[in-house]
């Protein structure tokens, strides 16, 4: 939870007399990269985080942080160009895969 927050990914919702709600937020520190860019971010964060854990017997744990991850690297996106999160997994999952191309130069 304190990468979440730290990475500015995580939004934490109490309400009066319910248990705390866990939503995954746009980070619009990242709006103005390129594309390719913010997902390189949030693999680097993500395979960080994995990396620290992997020697760990309760890895099970992590599914919850890439959840938010996922949905928050959605989030950005979408808001990045003003469009739902659907129609940017539409652009961008080709055969259940998330893939984003681009041009390199040589």
């Amino acid at each position: 939870m304190k990468k979440l927050k730290l990475y500015k990914a995580l939004k934490i919702v109490n309400q009066k007399g319910m248990p705390e709600i866990w939503k995954p937020c746009a980070r619009p520190d990242l709006l103005y990269f390129p594309d390719h860019e913010i997902v390189r971010i949030y693999n680097w964060e993500i395979q960080s985080l994995y990396q620290y854990y992997k020697i760990a017997d309760n890895v099970s744990v992590l599914n919850d942080y890439y959840y938010i991850m996922k949905y928050s690297l959605l989030k950005t996106l979408a808001g990045k160009h003003n469009c739902s999160v659907q129609k940017i997994m539409q652009k961008y999952y080709h055969d259940g895969r998330f893939r984003i191309n681009f041009l390199t130069r040589y």
